[in-house]
């Protein structure tokens, strides 16, 4: 070991030799050749960093850490290179990835105590919080299938993009498919395709409805319920009509099947659309179950009564 003058700016101790024995086992400092520093075992080549650490530490202890002592409870890494630089701090319990290696620089992504994931947001207030000027949100599959999946617990909500990359909209038609899955079924509820620049939305999922059975449009409210179109077609006889609501009445606008589509509770006929105190319901009186398909366009939802 060879001594240096004793100035903070200068090498207080070099090591010429291979190895530092602290009287263990083992030695506990390596030098290779290159410079590379061992700790608890011989530079490894393979990885080729400057300092490689191995060893076995305690249960659940890092095997290597660091604790700063002052500045705000603040502690941080700092990761350099020709092109810039970066840091990673901890702010109390809050993690930050930062833009420089200063802890008061803009923190690109921040965990804070409740593990909430901030992207362009300093103080997220949700699991996944983004925050940007430009859109925000992108999501890619790169293999051939095009499908994005969100999950709650066994029951999946698929997107899928039909559109490879590169392939020519004019030729193959793009469409977005949205469907839904449980562990019983899955129903492709709808999907819009774009046909020479005009958008067309179709409703994939189909329900069945008994004979003398209601579907609700909207409840039944004591104030104005709004307005809204909607088209129903009835995949057996291939019946189909377009409805406007307005305020708790209904007008059949189109009927394609002459009188099958009525506004009143009538036998016989594919579908009525009643109204009751702002409240719309559509009821199958065909006299034999029938399998429907309906898309509203404005205000009102629809739900199985």
């Amino acid at each position: 070991m060879t001594r240096a003058r004793d100035k903070a700016s200068a090498i207080v101790a070099s090591f010429a030799s291979t190895g530092i024995d602290d009287n263990a086992d083992a030695t506990a400092i390596n030098i290779d050749s290159s410079e590379r520093v061992g700790i608890g075992a011989v530079p490894n080549a393979t990885f080729g960093s400057l300092l490689y650490t191995q060893g076995t530490p305690a249960a659940n202890k890092p095997i290597i850490s660091g604790y700063s002592t002052g500045n705000s409870n603040n502690a941080g890494i700092a990761l350099f290179n020709d092109a810039g630089n970066r840091g990673i701090w901890t702010t109390g319990s809050t993690m930050r990835f930062t833009r420089t290696y200063e802890g008061n620089s803009t923190a690109d992504v921040t965990i804070d105590a409740s593990g909430n994931l901030g992207i362009g947001e300093a103080s997220p207030d949700t699991q996944l919080h983004i925050s940007s000027g430009a859109p925000v949100f992108r999501m890619e599959d790169t293999d051939t299938n095009r499908y994005i999946d969100f999950l709650y617990g066994t029951r999946v909500a698929t997107l899928r993009n039909t559109l490879a990359s590169g392939e020519d909209m004019d030729t193959v038609h793009p469409e977005i498919h949205f469907s839904f899955t449980d562990a019983n079924e899955t129903r492709n509820l709808f999907r819009i395709i774009g046909d020479n620049g005009i958008p067309r939305m179709s409703s994939a999922h189909t329900f069945t409805l008994a004979d003398d059975s209601t579907v609700t449009i909207h409840g039944a409210s004591a104030g104005s319920a709004g307005s809204s179109l909607f088209a129903v077609y009835e995949h057996g006889s291939g019946y189909g009509a377009l409805v406007h609501v307005n305020y708790g009445t209904s007008t059949v606008i189109n009927n394609s099947s002459g009188t099958q589509y009525v506004t009143t509770d009538t036998d016989g006929k594919y579908g009525c659309i009643l109204t009751s105190n702002h409240g719309i319901t559509f009821k199958n009186r065909a006299g034999a179950t029938k399998t429907y398909s309906m898309s509203v366009f404005g205000s009102y939802m629809i739900g199985q009564s």
